[in-house]
């Protein structure tokens, strides 16, 4: 048997259940980049092997994953193998419950190319790639393409400095989404963790690289109150179902139990051009339900319904009269720095990847392994303070150096009445 309160879905607000909110703007929580250092060691390796003076774009990929602390939201992550091909990586990126976020790199060949690059050509060129996927239906039945992203970078490689700035773009509506309640995912289904987790990993299993998809609460459905289903048969299930009882469901990074994250700005967009929502009340209502984990699986209490009014801009049936190559709409999304402020970020690499830097930790590694087997007493630190005179830097001389160099001694100073010339090494 269903229980009552699933029987009272059909409501988008359960009965009883007054909002948690007045009506108000529907806020979100912006991306955060997460840049592993093995980014940037395959980024200086494909720069000097591949890419040399050429900025051209090349397509990389980040990771990300719904939100599974309640301290700490999940950012969009870079590692080595974002250079690599999605279809390389996927298995192991679902098998972790982390999904697709396609972007481009542009890496400039000087810092002054950084600070003076048309980054507002940048961002129009995702944000313009975003608009097509939604126009053409394309971000339907790939809701990944929802969440492109660009970043700007410069590497100096002689210091193994980088300097990046990320732009994740979402286009701005003319009106903004207003959210009339917010639940938890339990309350408004009154449902125990089992059907609702078979249910969800049941569609992960179909469909495990989705990010977005429909969920159904209805009696009518072969489950009895509880389905997953693909986002592009969003209008068809309303249609058999009633748009009442069908909403959209989103991995959410945030960890916002007021706001759901960034990615959901673009998704709104989706369904506000080409889902036939629920109009019975006046406003054209949607219940997005921003899953979150705890433990590896969807935390009843912790996932969020967001019970939202869309903008009318555009009902399905008029889809078609949208140009794909204009964007009536301003883009926006560049990441914040550290600081809070609009600006790029840089990553300090210089002490795990300077060659000079890695092979002084090298010698002094050498150095200490050779006073536990040789000579315990040996006091490294004053060696390494010594300072040397060397009379005569010939042949003898300079094979003393680099003895005493090997040991650790740091500074010298020789001293030579001889002429050195390129005919004499």
């Amino acid at each position: 048997p269903v229980p009552a309160s699933a029987r009272a879905m059909a409501s988008p607000v359960s009965p009883g259940d007054p909002p948690s909110s007045p009506d108000q703007v529907l806020k979100f929580e912006p991306w955060q980049s997460a840049v592993d250092p093995t980014f940037w060691a395959e980024l200086a390796r494909r720069k000097l092997d591949n890419f040399g003076l050429r900025e051209d774009p090349v397509p990389i990929d980040g990771l990300f994953a719904c939100s599974m602390h309640a301290e700490v939201s999940s950012p969009v992550a870079l590692d080595k193998r974002s250079f690599e091909t999605w279809t390389s990586v996927a298995n192991d990126a679902l098998a972790t419950g982390q999904q697709r976020a396609p972007g481009t790199l542009r890496n400039v060949n000087t810092f002054e190319r950084f600070k003076e690059y048309d980054r507002g050509a940048m961002l129009d060129e995702s944000a313009d790639a975003v608009w097509r996927a939604v126009v053409s239906g394309d971000a339907a039945r790939d809701p990944h393409l929802l969440n492109q992203f660009h970043v700007l970078t410069f590497a100096d490689l002689k210091k193994w400095h980088f300097t990046y700035w990320f732009a994740f773009p979402t286009l701005k509506l003319p009106e903004a989404v207003r959210v009339v309640a917010t639940q938890a995912l339990g309350t408004f289904l009154g449902f125990q963790e089992d059907p609702v987790e078979t249910s969800f990993t049941k569609f992960e299993q179909h469909a495990c690289d989705a990010f977005a998809w429909c969920v159904v609460t209805s009696e009518n459905t072969p489950q009895k109150g509880f389905m997953s289903f693909p986002l592009h048969e969003f209008n068809s299930l309303a249609s058999e179902y009633g748009p009442e009882n069908v909403h959209v469901a989103f991995m959410d990074s945030s960890r916002n139990p007021d706001h759901p994250g960034w990615s959901a700005r673009n998704l709104l967009l989706l369904a506000s051009l080409t889902f036939d929502v629920d109009k019975k009340k006046g406003p054209r209502s949607l219940n997005l339900i921003a899953t979150r984990k705890r433990n590896g699986k969807v935390s009843l209490r912790h996932s969020m319904v967001f019970h939202v009014t869309l903008p009318t801009i555009a009902v399905g049936g008029e889809l078609h009269k949208l140009d794909p190559e204009k964007r009536p709409f301003p883009a926006v999304g560049w990441e914040l720095n550290p600081k809070g402020r609009a600006g790029p970020r840089r990553a300090d690499l210089g002490e795990s990847m300077d060659p000079t830097r890695l092979a002084v930790a090298a010698a002094e590694l050498n150095l200490k392994l050779m006073r536990w087997r040789l000579l315990p007493e040996l006091d490294l630190a004053k060696i390494s303070k010594t300072k040397c005179l060397l009379i005569g830097a010939g042949t003898l001389g300079c094979s003393v150096a680099r003895c005493l160099l090997g040991w650790g001694v740091r500074e010298f100073t020789f001293v030579d009445n001889g002429k050195g010339s390129f005919s004499n090494p």
